[in-house]
């Protein structure tokens, strides 16, 4: 498309930089940005989210931060960008403090902003934090089964194995793998061998229930358990 001289502008780039993204190193991104730059086309919002996106990706985060801290004006996508770019590096602090931020200049949160701030409350212990996100959440009428997943993680991770199963029994039967997954891995975690297999026992069991189970008794020094757990695997 380049050779052939079309005419190239932000909505030619954005899906390119998602490509360059799937690719093994950061080499064709970098290119695209410099043409970017040399067509004017790097003043977009939605191309400059999706290169934020690419170098977070590739480990470039102090790159991500300066197209972010470049662009005039950012909407919630941008903003999401940049608070997972934090979380990809293990910089939950960095990544509570952009939600922070969000809040400060009144942006519109989404359900991804919760998910990803409820990660980092999960990844901090901040049990006060997570808590008042899971109340806003509430009161602002966001649909918690989009939210159920995170909410059961972090009230696992901080050891609230109780409110993580209210959070679950809470949807009336409208859960997904991925929660009853998510509640499993919780219960072994924090050694609440029977509710586990209670769950366990309404679902064909599968290899990332199986997975996250063996690995929270790994946590747990549990080597019985675990023995347990998988002698039941090969029996159902």
């Amino acid at each position: 498309m380049h050779c052939a001289c079309l005419n190239l502008d932000a909505y030619t780039f954005t899906p390119v930089l998602g490509a360059c993204s799937s690719l093994p190193g950061p080499e064709r991104g970098k290119q695209v940005h410099g043409l970017m730059i040399k067509t004017g086309s790097d003043t977009g919002t939605v191309s400059k989210t999706a290169l934020m996106d690419m170098y977070s990706k590739f480990g470039f985060l102090n790159e991500s931060v300066k197209v972010f801290e470049e662009m005039e004006f950012k909407n919630v996508v941008t903003w999401n960008t940049l608070l997972s770019s934090f979380l990809r590096h293990g910089l939950a602090k960095e990544a509570f403090g952009v939600f922070e931020a969000m809040r400060r200049e009144r942006v519109e949160v989404s359900e991804f902003t919760l998910t990803a701030v409820l990660k980092a409350c999960a990844s901090l212990k901040a049990f006060e934090q997570g808590k008042q996100v899971h109340s806003w959440a509430v009161v602002l009428g966001w649909d918690m089964v989009v939210l159920g997943t995170a909410l059961i993680d972090f009230y696992s991770v901080v050891g609230c194995i109780s409110d993580a199963m209210k959070v679950f029994y809470s949807f009336d039967g409208r859960v997904d793998d991925v929660m009853r997954n998510s509640l499993i891995s919780g219960c072994f975690r924090n050694r609440k061998y029977e509710e586990a297999f209670s769950i366990i026992s309404t679902i064909r069991l599968n290899v990332v229930a199986l997975t996250s189970a063996l690995s929270a008794c790994s946590e747990n020094s549990d080597l019985w358990m675990g023995k347990q757990f998988h002698w039941s695997s090969w029996v159902s």
